[in-house]
């Protein structure tokens, strides 16, 4: 299977950016064919845009954060209505280090495609050990979206990505749905992606190091109603995994008690995850739920 460049895009998702998202933008911008940029943000940031080739980029600006659920499904529509076969997704505060997507496209296109439903390079988060590179690829259960290449195809026929979660666990929930229509989830360790994982600092406990996201409180929120929502779902499809995920909400919680500001609000919000994922209560948050 074959993918010319002209049969790839790549979606990016603002919300409120700066300036450091144009270095990210550079980092990818040559190697892809369209770049679909879809912002949450309230007012427009085309500007940020302009020294970019036009020919090559659609901005669609929402005008309101809808969350990144929506942002990727309009950003998958536009790269399928345009031809395209894959699909790179992006944050934007992710950079694409030197070669990683010209390596993404190589393995795709010496590989048998049609079975896998997402490359993605290894995400180097700061604090975290480098992959063994003689080690080619590795299958995974699930990754988080940034830096991944989609098998548009696969996406589609799966029914792409679920709005009602909004943000946070939208990835996973994606990549699960996916291994169960039987597409892979590799990683090619070759190739890195540099992401921030929000306001990452390192404690000790008991003689351990341990990381702290310091995560707000609304992000909070998500996480742990959504990470519900996926045990409610796949607890007897991936039960490891699943397990996994509610070990890090036990986790998440003695962090925020331990080592984190603003431990009420986070707390609450917590709670309140808790709740609207009983009461069946999704989409973005509002303190009327």
């Amino acid at each position: 299977m074959s993918f010319p460049k002209k049969n790839i895009a790549a979606v990016v998702v603002f919300y409120n950016p700066d300036q450091k998202v144009v270095d990210n933008i550079k980092s990818y911008f040559s190697e892809i064919s369209l770049l679909i940029v879809v912002d949450n943000s309230e007012n427009s940031n085309l500007e940020l845009l302009s020294n970019f080739d036009q020919r090559k980029i659609q901005y669609i600006c929402l005008g309101e954060n809808l969350g990144i659920a929506k942002a990727l499904n309009i950003g998958l529509k536009t790269a399928e209505e345009n031809g395209s076969d894959l699909l790179f997704t992006f944050d934007q505060d992710s950079f694409a280090s030197e070669g990683m997507v010209a390596k993404m496209i190589e393995f795709a296109n010496k590989t048998d495609f049609s079975q896998v439903g997402i490359l993605t390079p290894f995400h180097n988060h700061k604090g975290y050990k480098l992959p063994n590179k003689n080690i080619e690829t590795e299958e995974l259960i699930a990754v988080a979206t940034s830096g991944n290449l989609v098998n548009i195809k696969a996406a589609v026929e799966v029914g792409g990505f679920i709005e009602k979660l909004f943000i946070d666990y939208v990835d996973i929930e994606f990549c699960l749905r996916l291994k169960l229509n039987n597409y892979k989830i590799i990683q090619l360790n070759t190739a890195v992606l540099d992401h921030n994982l929000g306001n990452l600092i390192e404690k000790k406990f008991l003689g351990k190091k341990i990381s702290v996201t310091n995560h707000s409180a609304l992000r909070l929120y998500y996480r742990v109603r959504n990470r519900l929502f996926i045990t409610k779902n796949y607890i007897f499809k991936f039960p490891s995994y699943v397990f996994h995920i509610l070990r890090m909400t036990a986790t998440d919680s003695l962090k925020v008690i331990f080592f984190e500001d603003d431990k009420f609000n986070k707390l609450k919000m917590m709670i309140i995850g808790n709740l609207h994922f009983i009461l069946n209560k999704y989409g973005k948050y509002s303190s009327e739920k």
